[in-house]
């Protein structure tokens, strides 16, 4: 899964927020707020990559729990899910 083409990540005020550019800024009209750990998986689904991969990643650069640490990366794909953004590769599931 990655994010879908036509999404860019900005800072503003020490604050990430996603919106859509192009033609998808006409389909998709809301913002995406996030901490610095959901800017992280933000930029490293920037490229196919499964959600157990997320995790490693995410442990990698954290001290968490590994099972929260997947809790916490499987609500941040289901959000991106519900909201249209993330591209699936065919037989991919979250």
């Amino acid at each position: 899964m990655k994010v879908k083409q036509g999404f860019v990540l900005c800072e503003t005020d020490g604050k990430f927020v996603a919106v859509a550019t192009g033609k998808l800024a006409g389909q998709f009209h809301g913002l995406i707020t996030m901490n610095k750990s959901g800017k992280f998986l933000w930029e490293q689904l920037s490229e196919h990559i499964s959600a157990q991969e997320l995790t490693e990643r995410l442990l990698g650069i954290c001290h968490a729990d590994p099972q929260a640490a997947e809790r916490s990366v499987h609500v941040f794909l289901q959000k991106m899910q519900d909201a249209g953004i993330l591209e699936l590769a065919e037989g991919e599931a979250l």
